[in-house]
């Protein structure tokens, strides 16, 4: 009876290190995919970060040559525009050393 007792316990034990092995195993697994799925995701944003930001370019080149403006008018012209985009934006040309008064705090334009 005894041997049977401790062939049932060396059997158990057997188990238990192949349960340990195999869960290791997948746990290994596991992160591998999750730090190669990272990776990949990474990559993928950079690329669409940098396809941006190449459209963006030509698009502005394209700006440039059809208005024949560039460099610091390109930007005036790009933030002009954007402004009047904006809602409830306004745009002041042409006032120098003029205090405008919105609401109570006078705001000094140079």
């Amino acid at each position: 009876m005894k041997s049977f007792e401790q062939q049932a316990q060396l059997i158990r034990q057997n188990i238990s290190v192949a349960k340990s092995n195999a869960m290791a195993k997948i746990q290994v697994t596991n992160s591998s995919a999750e730090a190669e799925a990272y990776l990949i995701r990474q990559n993928s944003e950079s690329q669409a970060i940098n396809n941006t930001i190449s459209n963006q370019a030509r698009v502005y080149e394209t700006i440039e040559k059809d208005i024949g403006v560039n460099g610091d008018d390109l930007n005036q012209y790009l933030y002009l525009n954007s402004l009047k985009k904006q809602k409830n934006a306004k745009l002041l040309v042409g006032l120098q050393n003029t205090i405008i008064n919105f609401g109570n705090n006078p705001t000094p334009i140079r």
